[in-house]
């Protein structure tokens, strides 16, 4: 459904624009120098890095970068939020925030991201000194993530990626069971939402339409209820 599509390039721009601020993917960096983590440092002639390496053996690593709460994002109102800082450093890491070291990781290989509660209420305009310390070793360095969980934005996020998913799984669904019926709620979901309100960044009015778009989603209820997910673990040792 030509809808459908929309909908999807809509949500895609939406997340999009909310990553360019929440992905921290840009750090200054510099190694073999101890202090870096000082807020009163001035580090305007350091490297600008995105998603680096580097050999552990050349001495400490540090990489900073400072955090502003803008009002809003994409029209979500940060002010009030839980903000949590999700990382992934395989080498070990201190992490400092606004110069005091907060949290250390001193295992090396550890491929789960850290969310780290970062601020518990939020406020437009504040301004924060984010710096990751590696140690000394062997091997290679590397950061492969670090972003900024807004819970206010996730809560919008997971409602449009949930409706959307949905809405596509009930597609497979009616074309599988071949039952008009289901034809027609899919369509009377669809209708529900509406693109300008997205495009208008209205939440209020999105987040509604969505709750209504699940209830005309409710005759696949007993249907999805039949199939069943199977997961599989992997460990690296």
């Amino acid at each position: 459904m030509e809808k459908i599509t929309l909908l999807e390039e809509e949500f895609g721009d939406i997340i999009s624009k909310i990553e360019r601020f929440t992905a921290l993917s840009s750090w200054k960096f510099k190694q073999n120098i101890e202090g870096g983590e000082k807020v009163s440092v001035d580090d305007s002639g350091w490297e600008e890095r995105s998603h680096p390496y580097w050999s552990l053996r050349d001495g400490p690593a540090y990489l900073r970068k400072w955090v502003e709460i803008p009002p809003e994002i994409e029209g979500i109102s940060l002010d009030g939020s839980t903000v949590n800082l999700e990382f992934l450093f395989p080498s070990g890491v201190e992490l400092f925030v606004d110069g005091r070291k907060v949290y250390n990781h001193r295992f090396w290989a550890d491929r789960v991201a850290t969310p780290f509660p970062l601020l518990k209420d939020a406020r437009s305009g504040e301004r924060h000194l984010l710096v990751f310390r590696t140690p000394t070793g062997d091997g290679i360095g590397s950061f492969w993530r670090a972003n900024l969980q807004i819970d206010r934005v996730e809560e919008v996020l997971f409602e449009l990626r949930c409706i959307l998913q949905q809405i596509k799984f009930a597609i497979n669904i009616a074309n599988w069971e071949r039952r008009n019926e289901l034809k027609k709620s899919i369509k009377m979901a669809v209708d529900i939402l509406n693109i300008e309100d997205l495009k208008q960044r209205n939440w209020r009015n999105v987040l509604s339409q969505i709750k209504e778009a699940e209830k005309a989603l409710e005759d696949f209820r007993p249907i999805v209820k039949k199939f069943k997910i199977h997961l599989i673990g992997h460990a690296h040792i």
